[in-house]
């Protein structure tokens, strides 16, 4: 698993952030994330970013978003 930490504290929506993330995430390493890993601080029931499964993982910082690519188990 290779993942990019990413840190936004700007007014932004949820969505927007994750999917900044994503596509610099893809530009700097030429993988497609499909989860990103979250403060419950940030947490936004409405966030929908496609293909991309949002986590609220309690070991994230306020404003930092993971994302990486998750393979099957």
């Amino acid at each position: 698993m290779t993942g990019m930490v990413w840190f936004d504290n700007s007014n932004k929506p949820l969505a927007e952030k994750i999917f900044a993330a994503a596509q610099h995430y893809l530009a700097k390493h030429g993988i497609v994330a499909n989860e990103a890993h979250i403060h419950i601080a940030n947490y936004d029931p409405d966030a929908v970013v496609d293909g991309i499964k949002i986590v609220v993982d309690p070991l994230m910082l306020k404003n930092h978003i993971w994302v990486m690519k998750e393979t099957a188990k």
